[in-house]
This record gives structure tokens, C-alpha cells and sequence, in this order.
């Protein structure tokens, strides 16, 4: 006779959509197994004879000796966001651009970006003094049966000095930050570990800070000379900036010619509030 069987796999009933939980993808066909027995002929004669189908219950017209595979698949997966804040002191952010930019890099203290990833810009343009920019889920990450992306990425996040600064803007001193990004499958649960070291925080990873400078105007007057005497020197305390007086012919207020016996001399400062 023909006896017909049905095999399925045991999945957890607290599946997803898509036959998934923790990283795994669980197989939902009911397969069947199709067992005909009958009498031999010829070397088997007087013997019973099992013949084996295999297949599935929605197509058993399918059905083949080739076997039955109940297949699972394994993927794990992660992303990497960054945050980078930007504080600028004595002025008003808004009047000011600042750009931030963020680079997958070949190691750490390289520049060198890496092959396949755009390097990332973000403007700062605030009315506020300060403002934190995102960089989100810039990269992903996965692991399953034809890729293994665990293991070790490095990140460069740096302020992008225009190449015509503003003179009385102080730039960020250490304006560039590495941060190495390590990978793992730690609790093999479909959620790859994406760890950040180097980071100033869990929620900020680095922050970049400007100063607006402020200017202070002094003149220096000599009267009752026919010839301006070099050598004076005006300094301020804040700053290391020094004005060096020299043998000047015009006002360097107005550029007007001077008038015998009386020189102006007006030196700028840029100093810190």
C-alpha cells in the first residue's frame, strides 16, 4: 500500500512576519514523505519493496527520491550613528558656517578614506551657541552565511577649516578626532555588539569648539617732532599680538598725508572676550 507522512519543523510561535526571532529564519513548509510498498519482481520477487517520495503538502505533484532539506538560515546585522557638537563662543553662531565632516578611514591617524564610503558633511548654522550635528546609521553592518563583517573600523570625524578663514574666528586646535568602531556577535541573537571606543560619551562622541575674537582700536600720537621715531611697540595682554611702530609717512586712520609735528598711528588688536 501507500502510506503518506507529513514533516514539518517545530518553529517558536513568537515568529515575525517573516519566519524570524533572534537572527534566525525558520523553515514553515510542511513537507511530505510518500512511502509506496508493493511486491518485487525479479531478484526481489518475494519481497516488499519500498519506494520514497519526497516532497510538499501544497505541491505533491513535486514530490522527488531526491530527499527532504529543512533549511535555516542565520544573519545578525548592526549600524553605527555618530554625534558631533560644535560650541562656539563670544558670537553668534548663525552668522558663521561651520562644516563637520565625517570619513570611514584606512586606520587609525589615517586620512585616507576607505574605497565604497562617501565621505559625510554636515553645516553648522545655529541660532543657538551651540549645535549637535548626527551622522546616522552611516554604515551597516551583517553578518550570515556568505559575509562576516565583525571586526574593526576606524572613523575620522574632523572640522573642515575653510581655505579662506575668517580672521577673527579661533578654529578648533585638535580638529580631528579618530574613533574606532569594533564589531561583534556576542550573544549570537541576531543583533551585532557595535562598540564605539574613543567616544567623548555613550550619546557625544566628540566636540569641536570655536571663539569669535573681539577688536580693540589704539592710536598712538607723537607731537611736536618732525620725524616719527621708530621702535615704539603696542601690545595688548590678552593675546601675543605686538605693533611695532615704524617710520610711517601717512595716518593710518585716514591715509591722508600728515601734517608736520603731528602723527597718528592706530593699531587693531584681535583679543579674546
Amino acid at each position: 500500500g501507500t502510506y503518506t507522512y507529513e514533516v514539518w519543523e517545530d518553529v517558536p510561535s513568537d515568529l515575525d512576519e517573516n519566519n524570524q526571532k533572534d537572527g534566525i529564519t525558520y523553515d514553515p513548509t510542511k513537507y511530505t514523505v510518500e512511502v509506496k510498498v508493493e511486491y518485487g519482481t525479479g531478484d526481489d520477487e518475494g519481497k516488499l519493496v519500498s519506494t520514497v517520495k519526497y516532497g510538499t503538502k501544497a505541491e505533491p505533484a513535486t514530490a522527488s527520491a531526491s530527499g527532504l532539506v529543512v533549511k535555516n538560515t542565520y544573519e545578525a546585522t548592526g549600524k553605527v550613528s555618530f554625534n558631533a557638537k560644535k560650541v562656539f563662543t563670544n558670537g553668534n553662531l548663525s552668522k558663521h558656517s561651520f562644516t563637520i565632516q565625517l570619513t570611514q578611514v584606512d586606520g587609525e591617524n589615517s586620512t585616507n578614506a576607505v574605497t565604497g564610503f562617501t565621505p559625510i558633511k554636515k553645516v553648522v548654522n545655529a541660532n543657538a551657541d551651540n549645535q549637535t550635528v548626527v551622522f546616522e546609521d552611516v554604515k551597516s553592518f551583517v553578518k550570515n552565511g556568505t559575509k562576516d563583517e565583525t571586526g574593526d573600523y576606524w572613523f575620522l570625524i574632523e572640522e573642515i577649516v575653510p581655505a579662506t578663514a575668517e580672521t577673527n574666528i579661533v578654529y578648533e586646535t585638535n580638529a580631528q578626532k579618530w574613533i574606532k568602531v569594533t564589531v561583534a556577535d556576542e550573544n549570537n541573537n541576531g543583533e551585532l555588539t557595535v562598540t564605539k571606543v574613543g567616544s567623548a560619551s555613550s550619546d557625544l562622541d566628540v566636540t569641536f569648539t570655536n571663539k569669535q575674537l573681539a577688536s580693540v582700536k589704539v592710536t598712538k600720537t607723537f607731537s611736536g617732532i618732525s620725524e616719527l621715531p621708530s621702535g615704539f611697540k603696542i601690545k595688548n595682554n590678552k593675546t601675543q599680538d605686538v605693533f611695532t611702530v615704524a617710520n610711517a609717512k601717512k595716518d593710518t586712520t585716514t591715509g591722508e598725508t600728515i601734517v608736520p609735528y603731528e602723527w597718528h598711528i592706530s593699531v587693531t588688536f584681535s583679543v579674546l572676550n
